[in-house]
């Protein structure tokens, strides 16, 4: 079976506050993935260009990716100072 494709992006257009989303990145141990379920609860935020989403993130998934139900990346997660 050769190498894994990456999933699509999510239309950005197709987000809807209210979906489910998916918080991906590293747990504690480097080798263990962390994941944390949440809901898109805002589009277009600083200056239309971010989502909010009510997943738990922190530093170990700062970098990884907002993924919607189909596994497709809405984002990047990042800190909002």
């Amino acid at each position: 079976s050769g190498p894994r494709r990456p999933k699509a992006m999510a239309p950005v257009e197709e987000a809807k506050v209210g979906e489910w989303t998916l918080a991906v990145g590293k747990g504690c141990d480097p080798a263990t993935p962390n994941m944390s379920p949440g809901v898109l609860s805002a589009k277009d935020r600083v200056w239309g260009k971010a989502l909010q989403t009510d997943a738990k993130t922190s530093p170990f998934n700062y970098g990884g990716p907002l993924v919607d139900i189909y596994g497709r990346v809405m984002g990047v997660i990042v800190p909002l100072s």
